[in-house]
């Protein structure tokens, strides 16, 4: 709904609950929306309340860039063999959480398994435990640890051992390059990523060759990528 452009069309009706010192907003259409949460579809935009003394524009509840924030940790414990055992703990807030398959996983019950595979980067492994906690409220945040054991985390040539660090899937989107664009790039959403990744080496091997440093800053956004090694 645009403000300065009156027309008498709408596609989709939610309940609004006024309060003195707040407003809940309720998703009719969504059997398995959280009490209170505004998804990416309905966050962020005018809506027109029906009131006895007629109609009143409000906008609704939106997050910030802070407020979608993704936090991921891997601890991957490396063995001779390229084998590894790795502990998985992520939390993530608001509309985050919405994108993730382990949200679609807390809604359809599916094995744990299935949000996993898609989750990291991994062609095998076996999962060993898994638990999920999610914290609905109007700002809701989902808890996931997990445990797993890999083969081929690391590649054996000669006495090197390659490794990708990379082991959680990124899940930032992307742009097609070989398009003609003629309107400017624009985000309705900014989120937060904050991913760490820590690698025990098996005893008497050390880094040859460690990962490049970045730290990028334009319009749309900071990327930074540091090592510490220990």
């Amino acid at each position: 709904m645009t403000p300065d452009k009156p027309r008498f069309s709408f596609n989709h009706v939610i309940l609004c609950l006024p309060a003195n010192s707040d407003t809940t907003w309720l998703e009719c259409t969504d059997n398995t929306g959280l009490f209170g949460y505004m998804s990416d579809f309905t966050d962020d935009r005018y809506a027109l309340i029906l009131k006895p003394t007629g109609g009143e524009l409000a906008r609704t509840p939106s997050f910030s860039a802070s407020a979608n924030e993704t936090v991921r940790k891997a601890s991957v414990t490396l063995g001779d063999n390229g084998s590894a055992g790795i502990e998985i703990s992520c939390t993530y807030r608001n509309l985050a959480m919405s994108n993730t398959n382990f949200y679609q996983r807390e809604l359809t019950g599916k094995k744990p398994i299935y949000a996993v595979k898609r989750e990291v980067n991994l062609p095998s492994f076996d999962l060993e435990s898994y638990t999920s906690e999610l914290y609905k409220n109007q700002e809701p945040t989902l808890d996931i640890n997990c445990s797993l054991t890999a083969r081929n985390v690391g590649r054996k040539v000669g006495d090197k051992l390659l490794v990708k660090p990379f082991l959680i899937q990124t899940s930032i989107p992307s742009l097609e390059s070989d398009s003609v664009r003629v309107h400017p790039v624009f985000f309705k959403h900014g989120y937060t990523y904050l991913d760490s990744i820590s690698i025990m080496l098996p005893a008497g091997m050390s880094i040859l060759e460690p990962l490049a440093e970045l730290d990028e800053t334009n319009q749309f956004g900071q990327l930074s990528l540091y090592r510490v090694c220990q």
